[in-house]
Formats: C-alpha cells, sequence, structure tokens
C-alpha cells in the first residue's frame, strides 16, 4: 500500500473516532423518528440501529477510497414489519418525511430477476428534511442536517431469510457450491409464498373487521350493540370497543350513532376511525350543512395516515360522485391501482371510465380484474361478509 494511502486511512480513522460521538446522538434522533413512523403502522414493528464500528469502517475504507463525508451507511436503520402491506406503507411515509437519494437508495423486489428469488429487503439512503410535521418539535441541530443514513425495511420472514444468508452464505469463508445457493434460493422462494400468502389473508380479514357485522340480522347487531353499550360506558375511552360499535352501527344504517361514537377518538389520528366517522358524517348531514364538509376533512386524514387504503379513497370517491365527477372519478381510479381486485372500487372506477371514453374497451381491458373481483365476492359470500352488497 502506498504511504499517501496510508495516511489517508490514517487520518480518516482518526476523524471517525473524534465524530463518534456526533453519529451515535443522531441515530438516536433517527431511531425515535422511526419509532414515530412504525407506530403508525402497527405496534409490532421492530426498529434496529447501529453506528458502524472502527474495524467495519475501516474494512470499507480499504477496500473503497471514500472519505468519511462520503460515506453512506455509517448510521444506519432497520425496521422490520410484520406484512408486506407493512412494508409498504412504511416505505412511503420514509419517502413522505426524509429527503431520499433515488441513485442510493433501492427496492430489491424490483431488482431480482423474473426468475430469481432471494434477499428483498429495501434500502432508502436518506437526509433528515429541514421541515417536517413529523419531528418539527423535536428541534434538532442544524449539523445533524448534512449527515446520512441508511434505512432498511423488511418483514420478519425477510428477515429471518437474510439473517440466516448473511451468515451461513454472505460471511462464510468460502464460497458456497452451486446447489448450496441453488438450496438458498429454494428456501427463498417458499418464504416469498408465505409472505404473499399472509398479505392475501391480512386483506380478507380486513374486509371482515370493516363489515364487522355485515353477516348478522338487524336483531343480532342491536343485541351486540347492546352488549357492547355496558362495556363502552364502563370503559368510554378505549377506542377499539367505540370502533366496533361504530362498525356495527354503521351496518344497520345508525349514522348518527356512528358520529357520536367515533368523534371524541379523532385526536387519536387513527386511520380506521377517522375513514369510518368521514363515511358516517357524509350519510347523515345535507350537503349544505357546517358538518357535512368535515366528511371530506377526515376522509383525506385518513387517506394521509394510510395511503394504501383503497376502501377511504372509495369512500371519498362517493362523497365527490354528486358534485365533482372529475375528483370522483380519480379517487375510484386511486382505489382501483391500490386494489384493482375490489368490486366496488373496480366496478366505479370503470363507470367513469366508460362515461369518459364512450366505448367497452375499459370493460375488455379489465376483463381478469373482473373476473378476479367475482372470486373475491364468492371467497367474502362464503365468509358471509358484506351481506347481501357483495350479491
Amino acid at each position: 500500500m502506498k504511504e499517501k494511502r496510508k495516511i489517508f486511512i490514517k487520518d480518516q480513522l482518526n476523524l471517525y473516532k473524534v465524530r463518534h460521538s456526533e453519529f451515535v446522538k443522531f441515530n438516536n434522533i433517527l431511531e425515535e423518528i422511526l419509532n414515530r413512523i412504525g407506530k403508525q403502522i402497527t405496534t409490532k414493528c421492530i426498529i434496529q440501529t447501529r453506528v458502524k464500528s472502527l474495524i467495519s469502517f475501516a474494512e470499507k475504507i480499504v477496500r473503497m477510497p471514500l472519505s468519511i463525508t462520503e460515506m453512506t451507511d455509517i448510521c444506519g436503520a432497520r425496521l422490520i414489519l410484520p406484512t408486506l402491506d407493512d412494508v409498504k406503507r412504511v416505505s412511503i411515509l420514509i419517502k413522505d418525511n426524509f429527503i431520499v437519494d433515488p441513485i442510493l437508495s433501492e427496492n430489491k423486489v424490483e431488482s431480482l430477476a423474473v426468475s430469481e428469488f432471494g434477499y428483498r429487503t429495501d434500502h432508502y439512503s436518506i437526509n433528515l428534511k429541514e421541515n417536517s410535521p413529523l419531528y418539527d418539535d423535536m428541534n434538532i441541530p442544524e449539523l445533524y442536517l448534512s449527515q446520512k443514513a441508511e434505512i432498511q425495511v423488511r418483514t420478519i420472514i425477510e428477515h429471518a431469510y437474510a439473517v440466516i444468508y448473511h451468515d451461513l452464505g454472505y460471511k462464510t469463508a468460502h464460497k458456497l457450491k452451486n446447489q448450496w445457493e441453488r438450496e438458498f434460493h429454494r428456501s427463498a422462494a417458499l418464504l416469498e409464498q408465505i409472505d404473499e400468502s399472509i398479505s392475501r389473508m391480512k386483506m380478507i380479514i380486513k374486509d371482515f373487521e370493516t363489515n364487522f357485522g355485515g353477516y348478522l340480522s338487524e336483531k343480532e347487531i342491536i343485541n351486540k350493540l347492546e352488549i357492547l353499550q355496558i362495556i363502552h360506558e364502563a370503559e368510554p375511552e378505549n377506542a377499539d370497543i367505540a370502533y366496533k360499535m361504530a362498525i356495527l352501527a354503521k351496518n344497520i344504517g345508525d349514522w348518527s350513532r356512528v358520529v357520536n361514537l367515533l368523534s371524541k377518538f379523532t385526536h387519536l389520528n387513527k386511520g380506521p376511525i377517522l375513514r369510518e366517522l368521514g363515511f358516517a358524517i357524509w350519510r347523515c348531514y345535507k350537503k349544505d350543512s357546517e358538518e357535512y364538509q368535515k366528511a371530506e376533512l377526515y376522509l383525506k386524514k385518513s387517506i394521509e395516515l394510510n395511503p394504501l387504503d383503497w376502501d377511504a379513497m372509495a369512500i371519498l370517491g362517493g362523497f365527490y360522485k354528486n358534485f365533482d365527477e372529475d375528483k370522483a372519478r380519480e379517487c375510484y381510479k386511486s382505489a382501483f391501482d391500490l386494489n384493482p381486485h375490489d368490486a366496488y372500487s373496480l366496478g366505479n372506477y370503470l363507470i367513469y371510465e366508460l362515461r369518459k371514453l364512450k366505448n367497452l374497451d375499459s370493460i375488455s381491458i379489465s376483463k381478469h380484474f373482473i373476473l378476479d373481483a367475482i372470486e373475491r365476492c364468492n371467497t367474502q359470500i362464503e365468509l358471509e361478509i358484506d351481506i347481501p352488497w357483495v350479491y
């Protein structure tokens, strides 16, 4: 190694030691921000953070001629989430709340070849934003705005595979034999199927929870409401009980009760509560009333909190339906893009496409979506979800 190169490495190592406490403080800030993001999605989010060790830093600058200011992964964090849907939602919030470098960031799923399975973690190279509603209150020192960090986002199943492969396949002293690599890829393919199966089940269960009571008779709903009312009176601040009652009340068209139950919980900023409250206000109040306008506000806030909630997007489309067809079409299209297999979103989207295009091309193009939506409706019928509307 040339003397000039040795001096460079020594200088960088000394600079690393001087700045190490700064990196630790930055990572603590990053961890708090990611905690706030994770809590918006699920209580089951696992967050890991680390500052690159001196040895790891030294090994990297020996391999690559990077200065400490050019290295983007000295600080790093990882979010591990239950499902692929959670990963998508967190990824949206990361893009909303950080400055993401599009060149250094990578979606591993998109980078895999068509016939390839394997390590699927999403990587984001980020800087903090100067102004972000999520962490404005933290009064973060300006010097941290220029500090880059790497954030990884993966499911629990992807994490299990990545840890095992990293130890046995990546860090092993010997190159893996081809048959061992093939075995790893077979395992990855099975795990990918499990992840996708869990996501499909979550979608079905979400339908079930959203339409809780849709399979009950009106008398059965009233009986359940009476029982829940006793619990609600004993614990009026329990948002989960109020939400269950609201869904039941929705199924018998008791919109004023839904509004009364959910209005006191808007401060929690929970997407499903705001979605159902917005829906109920829209159905409960007249168009020219002051309260009616709050429906749009709550539905938009719900979508802001969960941009992947096609239900909220479709309901907002319904809200616009009678007075702004362009906005209605835009909402139904967004709902369709998020979930093209949902019959309500698909049906309304196609209606607006037919009106706009004045031909049946959109029906032909969407044939496989229509068949999938019919199949999904059949599944809902088997599970007694959303009866009788699913017919």
